[in-house]
């Protein structure tokens, strides 16, 4: 089985960052002692911010508010600009709109986001090759009759 990190989307499709979707519940079955109770003080993560604004987006495309997603999506791009979210909830909001060539457009930026050399080890082929795949069917959607 591939090594899932943190940040990559959550093998089981909600969209949603793995760490804020199965990542405690898989945690939970490997290790008995993540099962304990934990302290009452949360420690928060510095992409906090981040990661509820990506997982907003999700949650605003599964309930058709599509302008407010897109909103969203360009409060991503503008805050973390130095992060793929922005244009790969952009792409998953406008392939909701049926709009495939922007998300194709959007798919592609993605990709070449992380071929960037400054990118090229925070990305697994995996998230390149799903990225293609992205690709191709944003394109063949948008070319079809």
């Amino acid at each position: 089985m591939a090594n899932i990190r943190s940040n990559d989307p959550c093998p089981c499709g909600s969209g949603k960052k793995y760490k804020r979707c199965c990542k405690a519940r898989v945690e939970a079955q490997l290790a008995p002692e993540a099962q304990r109770p934990r302290a009452a003080t949360p420690i928060l993560l510095e992409d906090d911010e981040l990661d509820e604004l990506s997982n907003s987006v999700v949650d605003l495309v599964h309930h058709n508010r599509l302008d407010e997603a897109l909103a969203v999506c360009e409060q991503l791009q503008r805050k973390y600009p130095d992060v793929i979210d922005g244009l790969e909830r952009s792409a998953m909001v406008h392939q909701a709109r049926g709009d495939w060539a922007v998300a194709a457009s959007f798919y592609k930026r993605a990709l070449a986001f992380t071929e960037q050399p400054d990118q090229r080890d925070g990305f697994d082929e995996e998230v390149r090759v799903d990225l293609r795949k992205r690709i191709a069917r944003a394109e063949a959607h948008a070319t079809a009759p």
